[in-house]
């Protein structure tokens, strides 16, 4: 199962309260602070994915891992990810403006802000009342096969969701890719923390009291081998 978001359940939303900077660390590149100062369990961000892909996680777990070019292990529900959006981008302009804000982990992006990257309608100067095709972009970005593939093995977030969206009671195995949640940087001690909203839709909310200019980060994987394997951290 594959989705593109268009309508979602959750209308996506930025708190006026957070921003997006350049870290000094040209390694990390870009990251999410606190515009003013965040309370405990406050919302920061609901977002829905820029694309998702769903695999039975049971017979995924069996049969389905491949490697990629660079001898990267991509499970069932990432390869199914990169390529349907590869076949998809070349009719929807509009899922190449938005990958084209996130980084491959090897040229940095420049700066973008938390609204400009969940507002999909205006990404790239998207024609109103035309269907996102390519031609009807005066000024279209270009996404090649492999850099797709960078961006997504660097930004995509797995998720696991259970039998009540599966009709025959298998647990669902996700892959999601994201705009802004995508610019939160990875700690091990994390002052935000990720919840499902609805469906694929991902809020983030503040563990604790937050103080202004301090930034957000989120636990990308508990495990420091993957951490390691996908991040370099």
């Amino acid at each position: 199962l594959i989705n593109f978001s268009s309508a979602h359940m959750y209308p996506d939303y930025v708190s006026p309260n957070v921003e997006t900077f350049l870290c000094p660390d040209p390694a990390i590149g870009r990251g999410v602070r606190a515009r003013y100062s965040l309370q405990a369990r406050q919302l920061i961000l609901i977002e829905s994915p820029i694309a998702s892909s769903n695999t039975d996680a049971m017979k995924e777990s069996v049969i389905s891992f491949t490697f990629d070019k660079n001898r990267t292990v991509n499970d069932a529900s990432q390869s199914l990810l990169e390529s349907h959006v590869v076949h998809r981008m070349k009719r929807d302009q509009l899922i190449v403006e938005r990958l084209s804000n996130l980084t491959d982990g090897k040229m940095p992006r420049p700066l973008v802000s938390m609204e400009d990257l969940v507002n999909s309608i205006n990404a790239g100067g998207a024609p109103p009342l035309l269907p996102p095709l390519p031609q009807y972009f005066s000024d279209k970005r270009y996404l090649s096969t492999d850099q797709v593939r960078d961006i997504l093995h660097t930004n995509s977030f797995g998720s696991f969701n259970e039998a009540n969206l599966a009709p025959d009671n298998a647990t669902k195995k996700g892959s999601n890719i994201y705009s802004a949640l995508s610019l939160f940087n990875h700690s091990s001690t994390p002052n935000c923390t990720l919840a499902q909203s609805c469906g694929s839709s991902c809020a983030v909310l503040a563990l604790r009291n937050i103080g202004e200019g301090e930034e957000l980060t989120i636990s990308y994987h508990h495990d420091p081998d993957v951490l390691k394997c996908k991040w370099n951290i």
